[in-house]
């Protein structure tokens, strides 16, 4: 099984303080069809590992259209929501939010709607722990980086938490890595537009 594995992509009206790009929106529409560019090479789906979108108060109508046009193109994409994407960070507000906009659409799907094998949950969701692949929006840092003063997942731990998975993708922390141990994984992604 092939697929595109993204996390926190954060796409925004206004560019953030630390950019100096001339036009924000299109350094985020060249880094949406980098992505697809490779998920049409690859023939691979993209799996969107929540935070898609930075806040829904700066969330335009350009922004939600950019991720549209990739759908479009590509014919789907995968989408957790992540922390960011949520009014009050909950669930229960996915509704009230553009990323519960996106759902309605006829392209746009919640990575669970790919496979009945996996699990993918939001950050306050309750989590499947006999899943063999899972997704999870949730701040995972490799042990060795591991403040002590940060409360979060770190690889072991999440293999511990998922007793039965093969592979577990997380989102939330912007630096990539990927942890192995006896065949079994934890890959974070890491931020696109970092």
């Amino acid at each position: 099984m092939r697929m595109i594995i993204s996390a926190d992509w954060h796409l925004r009206a206004t560019r953030p303080r630390c950019r100096v790009d001339n036009d924000w929106i299109e350094t985020q529409k060249k880094a949406l069809r980098q992505i697809a560019e490779i998920a049409e090479e690859k023939n691979a789906p993209i799996m969107v590992v929540g935070d898609l979108f930075h806040s829904n108060s700066d969330t335009s109508f350009e922004c939600i259209n950019m991720v549209q046009k990739l759908a479009d193109r590509l014919g789907s994409l995968y989408i957790l929501a992540g922390n960011h994407d949520l009014p009050y960070h909950s669930s229960e507000n996915i509704d009230k939010s553009a990323i519960g906009v996106l759902f309605q659409s006829e392209n746009i799907f919640k990575i669970s709607d790919y496979s009945d094998e996996f699990s993918a949950s939001n950050f306050d969701e309750e989590d499947d722990e006999n899943a063999e692949i899972v997704f999870k929006h949730t701040l995972t840092i490799p042990s060795e980086d591991k403040p002590d003063f940060v409360d979060c997942e770190t690889p072991e731990s999440l293999l511990r938490k998922f007793p039965k998975a093969k592979w577990v993708f997380t989102g939330d922390y912007h630096r990539n890595f990927h942890y192995e141990k006896n065949g079994r994984h934890v890959v974070n992604s890491g931020c696109l537009l970092r």
